[in-house]
């Protein structure tokens, strides 16, 4: 098949300037940016075009951008870069300019960029700047999508290092039968201090499984985010992603996970040496 008879999809993701916390230190860093790009650059679907939201990105990450995405819009707000805590923390709220919104904001000027540059792309794949995937991962997940188009949105593990306690198939460390999928899980409406979603514990690896909410690495049918449902992200406690699943619940759409497929969070504190260098392997650019 051609790649002009291929679904068109957009990879892209909301970018800032960025706070990384460490146990020792607060330092900001760009290099996850890079490394993402890289990963990005060596997919091998064939009809795919990239779109980045950049919002207070440094002059080196905007020249890099310029010369290997397609679609981007750059905002300058000179406000302070948000440290990942503030989603967790009520005093961070007004030191970081209420987080929550801010990163709905950039999802949603993300969601409206695609739409406004590719109008006839069929998928946005989401994957957070601090997220490395395969080269085959958008290929894998178009076509579990197109056999499965009740599918509105499907996810990929994240690799959390520090629950790992033995190996995945494509040779990276996963956790046990009690691995917390903190990227995916489970709507719980009679636990309010989790406002009512809960990590996913344990999970089929043998197939393609229904979940409630999906986050930072996610394929997203392109249709719902155009009318007549025009679903957004609004600001939410346990992140900007929990609010989006909602609605797409609401609209009796399904969301899935492929157990088959893995990505790294680099900006994991407990990254292992080894699976570092396995995704670092990868860079093309």
């Amino acid at each position: 098949m051609s790649s002009e008879d291929l679904p068109q999809v957009i990879i892209g993701c909301p970018v800032s300037h960025r706070v990384i916390e460490t146990i020792d230190a607060t330092y900001e860093d760009d290099e996850p940016f890079f490394m993402w790009l890289d990963h990005i650059k060596a997919q091998d679907y064939s009809n795919f075009a990239t779109a980045l939201y950049m919002n207070d990105v440094t002059d080196k990450m905007y020249t890099t951008a310029v010369q290997n995405i397609s679609y981007i819009e750059r905002v300058d707000t000179h406000r302070p870069a948000v440290s990942r805590r503030s989603r967790r923390s009520d005093d961070d709220r007004s030191r970081n300019e209420q987080p929550f919104e801010r990163y709905a904001e950039s999802r949603n000027a993300l969601v409206d960029l695609v739409l406004k540059s590719a109008p006839d792309s069929k998928y946005l794949f989401s994957i957070d700047s601090d997220i490395l995937i395969h080269p085959d991962a958008t290929s894998r997940c178009v076509s579990i999508m197109e056999e499965n188009p009740d599918i509105a949105m499907l996810g990929i593990p994240v690799n959390n290092s520090r629950r790992r306690t033995r190996k995945h198939p494509l040779g990276l460390f996963m956790g046990s039968a009690q691995y917390s999928f903190g990227h995916a899980g489970i709507y719980l409406p009679d636990n309010p201090s989790l406002s009512g979603y809960n990590c996913l514990r344990g999970f089929d690896e043998t197939h393609i499984f229904n979940v409630d909410y999906v986050g930072a690495c996610v394929m997203i049918r392109a249709d719902i985010l155009r009318p007549p449902l025009s679903i957004r992200y609004r600001p939410h406690r346990q992140g900007e992603d929990c609010s989006f699943c909602h609605m797409v619940k609401k609209q009796n759409l399904r969301m899935a996970i492929d157990p088959h497929q893995v990505t790294l969070h680099i900006m994991d504190p407990g990254l292992l040496d080894h699976d570092m260098a396995y995704f670092s392997s990868r860079k093309h650019i």
